[in-house]
């Protein structure tokens, strides 16, 4: 089932995905745009989805010298 975040549990999730460091958040942008499904959103609709997406796009903007390691 989908759900909805609260405002309380959006910054939790997002607090959460952000303190695994700038690169594995770029990474986890990267598998969005390619596509893949994402563990730490799946649960969520699409709207709360794109609202956590846009939210680590406009948090990462301050850290836009941490790159994605090629693999």
């Amino acid at each position: 089932m989908s759900k909805i975040l609260s405002d309380t549990e959006l910054h939790e999730l997002l607090e959460e995905i952000a303190a695994r460091g700038c690169a594995e958040v770029n990474q986890l942008l990267v598998d969005i745009d390619n596509g893949a499904d994402v563990p730490e959103i799946a649960h969520l609709n699409d709207v709360t989805q794109q609202q956590v997406i846009y939210e680590l796009r406009k948090i990462m903007k301050v850290y836009d010298s941490c790159e994605v390691e090629p693999e």
